[in-house]
């Protein structure tokens, strides 16, 4: 640039001299220039390679450390990445065997699931050995160690002395030692959990229950009970007893459930319902009529929740009648439930979730009428979130949130 500049002037020696100095400096400049940006290039390579090799070799010390840490404690780091558990489901009629992973946050999945075992009218001693063959497939085909073991099984239990106490629906399981039979027979930490209150861990975690940390879960099937989730985690009560929704009386009289006529449970339960229907059919019976939905004494006892929600659904006018009794009552007892608790979200199981188009709007009625407003206002009533295989998440959820819980201590 310099040198066509100076092309048709007249300049002095000096002048040429100065102008040739000029055109070597900002040479110099822009040679020094590409000079740096090579370095800084290669300078900001060096430095990739260098965090690339420090990382790498924390991630190696780190997964030492984890690796240490489960030998020497037997804890999982937080945030591991599928870790592997068991989960146990007990119910009254049926049990099965899952193999699962958690994922470190919350969540969890089946994996493997065993063929279900039969449960009713079958003593623990003939029970237990099938699900420990069961449990000992599982950890044989999970290619590590699981974590722990989790079992949900109905109430009444001792889930700190890990006891089965007798539960209505599975006939001589008194006082079983059910957690140490498995932890005995693995070597792996083992956490028992009433049926309730498992569902509650699932859907609080996984379910429609999921983000909140006031929540209440409330069965609806065959009984009513409830699990708590109060303040971000799990409220068992005292003597492992709190969420026994179903107790509460209701009214003076009434379908008999939980032992006490009148209950919440004799109202809003798939057998309550079914108690329900009975009395206000034989009303009608005893009165001449013959009501569609149960023309015959002999009748009675084919009568189901389910039979009276789908008469309900198609326009039977002594289903709806039973049916919004039934709304009614469910209404007045998640009165006291909100007034009682102020949870964010009620969640509701089974029957609810098969028929809130039915039970709901009695229900909405009296809750606008008995709550408080600020009670009311911030809490949702809503079917359950987990459909399929709830009760293997639930199993699952068990173990792994125990056992998150014993590795945090």
């Amino acid at each position: 640039m310099a040198l066509f500049w100076c092309q048709g002037t007249s300049l002095q020696k000096n002048d040429i001299y100065f102008m040739k100095n000029l055109f070597y400096y900002v040479l110099q400049i822009i040679a020094n220039t590409v000079m740096i940006h090579m370095i800084g290039r290669m300078y900001c390579d060096l430095l990739r390679l260098w965090a690339s090799i420090t990382l790498f070799n924390l991630k190696i010390f780190f997964v030492s450390c984890s690796d240490l840490k489960r030998q020497v404690t037997g804890c999982y780091g937080i945030g591991d990445i599928n870790m592997n558990l068991i989960g146990i489901d007990i119910g009254g009629t049926k049990c099965a065997v899952s193999l699962g992973c958690s994922d470190g946050q919350g969540n969890v999945r089946v994996l493997y699931k065993c063929q279900k075992r039969l449960t009713e009218k079958r003593a623990p001693e003939l029970v237990l050995p099938e699900l420990l063959e069961d449990v000992k497939y599982c950890i044989s085909q999970s290619g590590e160690v699981p974590a722990a073991i989790g079992i949900s099984c109905g109430g009444p239990l001792d889930s700190k002395r890990g006891l089965v106490l007798s539960p209505p629906n599975l006939i001589g399981w008194d006082n079983v030692p059910i957690v140490e039979y498995f932890q005995k027979a693995t070597g792996l930490p083992t956490y028992l959990c009433n049926d309730a209150n498992a569902g509650a861990l699932a859907e609080w975690r996984m379910g429609a229950g999921r983000g909140t940390q006031n929540m209440v879960f409330m069965t609806f099937g065959t009984g009513l009970g409830a699990g708590l989730i109060l303040n971000g985690q799990l409220y068992e009560g005292t003597s492992d007893s709190a969420g026994e929704l179903g107790h509460i009386r209701l009214a003076e009289f009434g379908p008999v459930g939980y032992g006490k006529k009148g209950s919440f449970e004799g109202f809003c339960s798939g057998g309550g319902i079914a108690q329900l229907a009975q009395s206000y059919v034989m009303e009608q019976l005893q009165m001449g009529k013959s009501p569609a939905i149960c023309p015959t004494m002999e009748d009675l006892p084919k009568l189901t929740a389910e039979k009276v929600c789908v008469a309900a659904r198609e326009g039977d006018a002594l289903a709806k009648t039973i049916i919004e009794k039934c709304g009614h009552m469910l209404g007045v007892g998640l009165s006291i439930v909100m007034d009682l608790l102020n949870p964010e979200k009620i969640v509701i199981g089974s029957v609810f979730t098969r028929a809130r188009d039915l039970l709901w709007p009695a229900a909405a009625e009296v809750i606008a009428v008995e709550t408080l407003m600020q009670t009311r206002d911030v809490c949702q009533v809503v079917p359950c979130g987990l459909t399929e295989s709830v009760g293997d998440i639930s199993a699952l959820t068990v173990a792994d949130y125990y056992w998150e819980r014993h590795c945090s201590h």
